[in-house]
């Protein structure tokens, strides 16, 4: 059996060793107990902040008992208040995380709208012949042949003409957008309700 009035005695006169000897290993076993299974890595720093606490107020100990209760008092609340901490902590990066994600997903909407400002205004800025391109071919989908006919050109000059007003607005906007994605846009409904 444990004398706990021994390691006391020893303890107020600054002899550590009978005390890690005999108390630390339970001490530390209640300290990961307490803790729980998610924060029981963090035993040893709590049991010795614990320690160091208890060895610098240690002439104000009325007694063994007193003492033993202390510290198992005061263990148990150092573990609550690490699992608070943790758990705020987990809270606050959940939140950051899903701030951060939130404004991402802000700003990728502010690139997007920019981009198509700019690619709307591009539209409404091109010179007649292309702007025509864009009602009849893209618009009103007519193949390129009708369109030829509507315009009073060849079904080649209208391709050419295509591939002229893809090249224009993607200089235009920087070639932040290719060909492609510009093709896609010009094929869009919603390009035609924004634009009316």
């Amino acid at each position: 059996m444990t004398n706990y009035s021994d390691i006391f005695n020893s303890f107020q006169k600054g002899e550590l060793t009978p005390f890690y000897d005999e108390m630390f290993p339970g001490l530390l076993r209640f300290t990961a107990a307490t803790l729980g299974d998610t924060l029981a890595y963090m035993s040893e720093d709590c049991l010795q902040d614990v320690i160091l606490s208890a060895y610098v107020r240690r002439d104000s100990f009325a007694d063994a008992s007193h003492w033993r209760s202390w510290l198992l008092v005061t263990i148990r609340n150092r573990a609550i208040e690490l699992m608070r901490k943790t758990n705020s902590f987990n809270h606050y990066i959940e939140n950051v995380d899903t701030a951060d994600a939130q404004w991402a997903g802000v700003e990728a909407a502010l690139i997007e709208q920019e981009t198509m400002d700019s690619f709307f205004a591009a539209i409404r800025n091109l010179p007649t012949h292309y702007r025509e391109i864009v009602e009849l071919s893209f618009e009103q989908g007519l193949k390129n042949e009708e369109v030829g006919r509507q315009l009073g050109i060849t079904e080649v000059a209208v391709r050419k003409r295509k591939a002229k007003l893809i090249e224009i607005l993607r200089q235009r906007l920087g070639g932040r957008l290719t060909g492609d994605t510009i093709i896609l846009l010009l094929n869009s409904n919603l390009l035609y309700t924004t634009l009316s």
